[in-house]
């Protein structure tokens, strides 16, 4: 059950992670 939250929430924190450098950019 954690397992499977950890991958969608880590692709969610990559994805807001490069949203941010974009915007800091």
């Amino acid at each position: 059950m954690f397992e499977r939250f950890t991958e969608r929430a880590r692709q969610v924190v990559v994805l807001a992670q490069e949203e941010a450098r974009y915007l800091k950019h």
